[in-house]
């Protein structure tokens, strides 16, 4: 009876640990199935595209960051930073030109904002079918380099 006993219990504590013997084993099967990935390719920086800073009276803030996107680590050529000044009454679009961005300005009264904005320069990219993408940044803000 006693090697019953001893038995019983043997089988006992194995079925207990075996949850964790198998949990152990997958992450040791993982970790030595695993293998360092492969770094991406190089781009080949063939992509053009708008960056477009809908501004509206940032005189205060557009130079700075004109100056911001012109420094991304993209081929000067293959970008272009488009201040929209729309509805403007300060010197936004003169200040974001003498930055070095392209100024489409904007005047309409009864369209007002962002999405007007946008949308006219959205049309306009379009219609120059240049860029094979668009980035649209805030007026006040501020992009990586690796944007």
């Amino acid at each position: 009876m006693r090697e019953f006993t001893t038995a019983a219990l043997s089988i006992c504590l194995s079925l207990l640990a075996l949850p964790a013997v198998l949990a152990c084993g997958y992450l040791l099967s993982c970790t030595l199935l695993s293998a360092r990935g492969r770094p991406p390719g190089s781009s080949s920086r063939r992509l053009r595209f708008d960056v477009f800073v809908p501004a509206h009276n940032e005189e205060a803030v557009i130079a700075r960051t004109v100056a911001n996107l012109r420094q991304l680590d993209w081929p000067q050529d293959a970008f272009r930073v488009i201040v929209i000044a729309d509805n403007c009454s300060d010197a936004t679009s003169r200040i974001a030109a003498a930055a070095g961005a392209r100024v489409c300005e904007r005047t309409n009264l009864e369209k007002r904002g962002k999405g007007y904005a946008l949308a006219y320069a959205f049309a306009r990219s379009a219609s120059e079918a240049w860029s094979d993408a668009v980035v649209v940044i805030d007026a006040d803000a501020e992009a990586s380099a690796n944007l």
